[in-house]
């Protein structure tokens, strides 16, 4: 199936086609999309967090505040060392991938994250992400230790399966974002193109669950991995 161009690449495309060969790659509707989102983010979630202060209680608030609740208590559950420290963390991850799944349900707008090279960048922020945590709680050395398991005579092959096995985890992350999401926008524009006047609504529901299923599944894995790799004992 083609994939549709956003109008806000469409309108800039004249121009990124100017820039030199070493900045072509960002020549792509993905990336411009990514953008957009990242810059409506920096504008609104200052204004959220004044109104979170507000004393005004309106029903937006009242969402944020929910929303804040419930990944808060997800991060709680999971993580037993300093939990605080990574709730604007992994709401951050919230955030940022419910919009880039839902965007795309904006008239002339696309989503961003069936492309690999958006859900392997927000794996690779995870992956830094936690194993920052990890050294930042045990030390460089302690850290280190974690991957070499209990026994002095296995910890070389130990080191090296746990290492492969993080660096898995990047991998995992992102096919699995991506790939449901592609499938999702696949499924409804295939529905929504042979029953225009009978499916739109129920397939975009539907694509607004497995967005929003799909970006829990991202912060549960991230929020589990910041566990394993503050905890005192492995």
């Amino acid at each position: 199936m083609k994939h549709e161009l956003s109008l806000p690449y469409l309108l800039l495309k004249p121009w990124l086609e100017r820039l030199p060969a070493e900045l072509q790659f960002l020549n792509s509707d993905h990336v411009v999309m990514v953008t957009l989102v990242t810059l409506l983010l920096l504008v609104a979630l200052p204004l959220a967090g004044r109104r979170l202060r507000g004393g005004n209680r309106g029903g937006f608030q009242q969402t944020l505040e929910v929303a804040y609740e419930a990944i808060r208590g997800l991060v709680r559950n999971h993580v037993s060392v300093h939990p605080e420290r990574h709730v604007n963390m992994i709401g951050a991850f919230a955030v940022t991938i419910v919009l880039f799944n839902t965007i795309g349900n904006v008239p002339l707008l696309t989503s961003p994250t069936p492309f690999i090279s958006t859900t392997l960048a927000l794996a690779i922020a995870s992956f830094v992400y936690y194993n920052i945590q990890g050294l930042r709680e045990h030390g460089p050395i302690g850290y280190a230790r974690t991957f070499m398991g209990p026994l002095a005579l296995l910890a070389p092959v130990m080191f090296a399966s746990e290492l492969i096995s993080h660096l898995a985890r990047m991998l995992s992350l992102s096919l699995r974002l991506a790939g449901s999401m592609s499938a999702d926008h696949v499924v409804v524009s295939a529905f929504t193109t042979i029953f225009p006047f009978v499916l739109p609504a129920p397939m975009v529901a539907l694509g607004l669950l497995m967005a929003v299923l799909q970006t829990f599944i991202f912060i549960l894995l991230s929020s589990i991995y910041v566990a394993g790799a503050v905890a005192k004992e492995h």
